[in-house]
């Protein structure tokens, strides 16, 4: 008589045991019915092959921290690959994160540019100061209008949506996809943790700026 050991899931077992051991044996005259050993090998095949698959889908991020896996970390602010909501498509541009840097830098940059002009002297007229003022301004918008274009490109969005901004009510909605929407946004339509999150800021924000204006007023 050949013997195979095997496990399989058994929740009412005692002792709260989990698996149960089966023998398995070949019986000439047929009144025992064990578990033949292809019948065995087959499901523990079938076993791993589950438990691979529950592996794979507690380890995905956007489940992280849930009922289903309680034990994986939070998720970040890091950008959400776009690849997530939209598999095999690539948006170009660039993310929310590095808008938010360029945007910083390039406001500090003219800044400082502006103060080094006037303390250099430069501006000694109205003509010199509405030049040296004209240029600089001129450059912050053509530099801002390139990191708002790639920045659309990068949530599906066509470039000449930068000419929303330009039109009331519609440029809050812009202004709010610039910062919060992540890659792909125009096809996916769905938020990540940090969009929400800053999405969240920016109407706190607003709101608590309206409610200051009505008590000062």
């Amino acid at each position: 008589m050949n013997t195979v050991r095997i496990f399989q899931r058994n929740s009412s077992a005692p002792n709260d045991s989990r698996f149960k051991l089966f023998r398995v044996s070949e019986v000439p005259n047929g009144n025992r019915r064990g578990i033949s050993l292809q019948e065995g090998s087959g499901l523990l095949s079938r076993r791993l092959s589950a438990h691979a698959q529950i592996c794979s889908l507690l380890s995905r991020p956007e489940i992280a921290m849930s009922e289903y896996n309680p034990f994986l970390a939070p998720p970040t602010f890091e950008e959400t690959p776009a690849a997530d909501f939209v598999p095999n498509k690539e948006y170009p541009g660039i993310g929310r994160l590095a808008y938010f840097g360029w945007s910083v830098l390039f406001g500090i940059a003219f800044q400082l540019l502006l103060f080094i002009v006037d303390q250099a002297g430069l501006i000694n007229s109205p003509e010199s100061a509405i030049a040296i003022g004209g240029g600089v301004l001129l450059l912050n918008f053509i530099c801002s209008v390139t990191i708002i274009v790639l920045r659309l490109q990068n949530m599906g969005m066509n470039g000449f949506w930068v000419l929303g901004l330009i039109v009331p009510i519609l440029n809050l909605v812009i202004a709010v996809r610039l910062i919060a929407a992540p890659a792909g946004y125009a096809d996916h339509k769905q938020l990540d943790t940090p969009g929400k999150i800053l999405v969240g800021l920016m109407i706190g924000l607003m709101v608590a700026g309206l409610m200051l204006v009505f008590l000062v007023a």
